[in-house]
């Protein structure tokens, strides 16, 4: 008897459904940025203005490194989970006990950053295969 070919579902523009060695970058970057980085603040800088900082910083960073995510690999709940864990992690030796209350923020602006730059990205497969193709006749060409 012939083999029957099994067709499975890929994400539009990914090969694999799993990550390579490269896409785990963010995650290693999201650690760095949730563990080294508030570290270093609250021992370089005075307390008042580390607030500031991670006021400011929290968002920007959890909103960059979800798009970095989905760009480099797609959206996925695991990486903003796994990053709201380096954070968690962050506040206990970081910031004050008060400073946990910042993941309810930190986790819907990852989800947003890798949301976003992921239909970005499908948006952009579509567009590269799209049925309607520009070409010249030959007419057109002379």
């Amino acid at each position: 008897m012939g083999q029957t070919e099994q067709k499975t579902w890929k994400f539009p523009g990914v090969e694999e459904p799993y990550r390579t060695s490269l896409q785990y970058t963010p995650y290693f970057i999201s650690a760095l940025a949730y563990l080294v980085v508030p570290l270093l603040i609250a021992w370089l800088v005075p307390a008042d203005i580390a607030v500031l900082f991670a006021l400011v910083y929290l968002p920007i960073v959890s909103v960059l490194l979800g798009v970095l995510d989905a760009l480099m690999f797609r959206f996925t709940w695991a990486y903003a989970v796994i990053s709201g864990v380096f954070f968690w992690f962050a506040t206990r030796y970081a910031f004050a006990d008060s400073a946990a209350v910042y993941l309810i923020a930190v986790l819907p602006c990852i989800l947003a950053g890798d949301w976003v730059a992921s239909r970005i990205k499908l948006s952009r497969h579509h567009r590269d295969r799209s049925p309607i193709q520009t070409s010249t006749s030959p007419a057109a060409e002379r």
